[in-house]
């Protein structure tokens, strides 16, 4: 039986997000401490199916021991998918073997985002669900998905020069180059990391909406970069279905007038 180290962050309200360190982006979301240790392995098994469903060559085993390493406590909640511990393996140097298995892993992430878009009309991109808390239309997550690549990259290097682009329209073509663009930009910066920057743990200048104590690495911004992507695509998924039902029950309700 192989074991594996699970790294837990507790928020102010109780969530927790718990990481499986070994596999930079597997994580889980839960309510509070004794289900974040259950849905562990669940989890685990996941993302090594992931994994598996892009080649990699997985041994698949559902005996494997998740024990907790590390608990941290993240003084801000959680509920909503936010995160912030670095945790103390992060802290090691990022050698070249784990970068290049983080960029192929992006690249995962980022070929079961572009799937999932090509999947939608133009006309569902506008659709946004009722409710105050749910007002991000396709537009808004895909704009923040590639301006939260860049704030990655600044948390190492205060000058990263990606800035420098943005989204000029807000129409589905114009957002798909900027991902492209920014992703292109990431991975350059990514791989021409000196050795300093694999190596320190970086508290950078706050910014207003952040937590201005956070710390970070290299591995913690790899871990964040397929974390977030995925998070953002699980949610997506979900999305997708309820446009593509409301829009096709608003078309057929149009016919039957």
């Amino acid at each position: 039986m192989q074991d594996y180290d699970v790294s837990l962050e507790i928020g102010t309200d109780g969530w927790v997000c718990g990481w499986a360190l070994g596999m930079p982006g597997c994580f889980w979301h839960t309510p509070d401490e004794m289900t974040a240790q259950a849905q562990a392995m669940k989890a685990h098994m996941e993302f090594l199916e992931w994994l598996s469903s892009h080649g990699e060559a997985m041994m698949l085993t559902d005996s494997a021991h998740m024990q907790v390493v590390e608990k941290q406590l993240i003084p801000k909640p959680l509920a909503g998918g936010s995160t912030g511990a670095l945790f103390g393996p992060e802290r090691q140097s990022l050698g070249e073997d784990d970068m290049q298995r983080a960029l192929r892993w992006m690249d995962y992430s980022r070929m079961d985002l572009l799937s999932t878009l090509q999947e939608l009309p133009s006309r569902a991109w506008d659709w946004q669900p009722g409710g105050e808390d749910n007002s991000w239309n396709l537009h808004t997550h895909v704009r923040h998905l590639a301006n939260v690549e860049l704030y990655y990259c600044l948390r190492l290097a205060p000058q990263f020069p990606g800035l420098e682009i943005c989204a000029l329209d807000d129409n589905p073509g114009a957002l798909l180059a900027y991902l492209e663009s920014v992703r292109r930009i990431v991975n350059s910066f990514l791989r021409s990391l000196i050795d300093e920057q694999c190596t320190s743990v970086v508290l950078p200048v706050w910014q207003p909406g952040t937590w201005a104590e956070e710390l970070w690495s290299a591995r913690k911004v790899l871990r964040r970069f397929i974390y977030h992507e995925r998070f953002h695509h699980r949610d997506i998924s979900q999305w997708k279905y309820k446009a593509l039902g409301s829009l096709n029950s608003n078309a057929n309700a149009i016919q039957n007038c």
